[in-house]
């Protein structure tokens, strides 16, 4: 695990939290997901449900979630999305 990932993982409940206070709606759709990878200025969010992942990237929901990334952790993040079963059976093949 990278510096970078166990960073964002060990402030992600801060993320969760904002996110929570600013739109509870788009925090019921984050939960589902959980950081896997971060590089290049982007933290990947692997997510069980394809619905929770299609909400979380609809536009306002996404820019709502990078705003809080970027407070969080003091610079700025791009959010990507893929779904954890794609995930594991990418990280089994490396």
């Amino acid at each position: 695990m990278s510096e970078e990932l166990r960073a964002v993982l060990g402030k992600w409940n801060q993320v969760h939290s904002r996110v929570k206070e600013q739109k509870i709606t788009v925090h019921a759709w984050l939960v589902d997901g959980e950081p896997v990878s971060v590089s290049e200025g982007k933290v990947l969010i692997a997510f069980k449900s394809v619905m929770h992942r299609e909400t979380t990237e609809k536009p306002a929901n996404k820019q709502l979630v990078e705003q809080v990334m970027n407070e969080v952790f003091g610079r700025p993040y791009l959010l990507t999305t893929v779904m954890l079963k794609d995930w594991k059976k990418a990280s089994e093949q490396i």
